[in-house]
């Protein structure tokens, strides 16, 4: 199983093996779902054709045209534009050769919420700082600083010193 990753509003890129393990055999049919579904969601047809650039290409309508499968790149890739946070999970890619077995393949996608709001807090704790700009200080002088993130999938508190 591989691992893929997309910011939320971004393009996600899934890979699948679509790569003959028979010299000469040919690609006839390549099948998404997204599990635990046993309906697909995208399929990509070059059955009775000679090109793969002339393959027929479906998809579900629940994915409202944002996907599109990429044949030619190494590895192909089923590409998922303005990804959701319902997108992420796993992925199987079915393909069916002329002569050899099938081969399945699983894609785990993430996708990443970033947070909504960013604060810096010096160490007053006040979080009034104009433009992200600290200082001036002088050279050597100790600064303790927070920056808590909210929003997105968590939310995140680290502390930072500098001097």
């Amino acid at each position: 199983m591989s691992e893929a990753q997309a910011v939320a509003g971004n393009i996600a890129q899934l890979p699948c093996d679509v790569e003959p393990p028979v010299p000469g055999d040919k690609v006839h049919l390549i099948i998404w779902y997204k599990e635990p579904a046993d309906m697909p969601i995208y399929s990509f047809d070059s059955r009775g054709i000679t090109a793969l650039d002339q393959g027929k290409h479906w998809q579900d309508p629940t994915l409202g045209g944002r996907a599109f499968f990429k044949h030619a790149e190494v590895p192909a890739k089923l590409n998922l534009d303005t990804v959701k946070e319902s997108d992420a999970g796993l992925y199987r890619c079915r393909v069916d050769f002329k002569q050899s077995p099938t081969r399945n393949s699983k894609v785990n996608l993430t996708v990443i919420i970033p947070p909504e709001q960013l604060s810096i807090l010096n160490e007053d704790g006040e979080s009034h700082i104009p433009y992200f700009v600290l200082g001036p200080y002088s050279e050597g002088t100790s600064l303790s600083i927070t920056c808590v993130a909210a929003g997105g999938q968590f939310m995140c508190k680290c502390n930072q010193l500098l001097g």
